[in-house]
């Protein structure tokens, strides 16, 4: 179980440093006077950066994911799981979003690391969305 975790946590910080240094960098491309010129593009480029943001945290998840339950065999999936990319990356991702639709199951120590996935998703999307809310959010005529 401390394998586990320790792993988990050490791929939930890099994917929080990554997402920190990410936001820095974007908060660069909108505009700082209160001119609307290009705003609605940067914007729209922002959005898209975000999404592949979270895109890559999710394969980074998909790895640990990955790692825990084959070189480490700390956990497994019920039988409907298939160890191919498509499954893990599928349910990294419902796991991520903390949507949590799946035909298979955690099972064994895969089971603490989904809910710390989860919370991790949860709180990497919210930060997106808080940060993408104040960064768009000001009063342009």
């Amino acid at each position: 179980m401390i394998e586990a975790l320790l792993l988990t946590f050490f791929f939930i910080f890099c994917a929080i440093a990554l997402h920190y240094y990410c936001l820095k960098i974007f908060s660069r491309f909108m505009p700082k006077a209160t001119t609307s010129h290009h705003h609605d593009l940067r914007s729209l480029s922002i959005l898209l950066g975000l999404f592949l943001l979270h895109m890559i945290e999710i394969l980074f998840f998909t790895l640990l994911v990955y790692v825990i339950t084959q070189i480490f065999h700390l956990g497994d999936f019920t039988d409907k799981f298939t160890p191919i990319f498509r499954d893990y990356f599928y349910y990294t991702t419902v796991s991520y979003t903390t949507l949590g639709l799946s035909d298979f199951s955690p099972l064994g120590h895969l089971k603490v690391v989904t809910g710390l996935i989860s919370l991790a998703g949860f709180m990497l999307l919210t930060w997106s969305a808080s940060f993408y809310f104040k960064l768009t959010n000001h009063n342009v005529d």
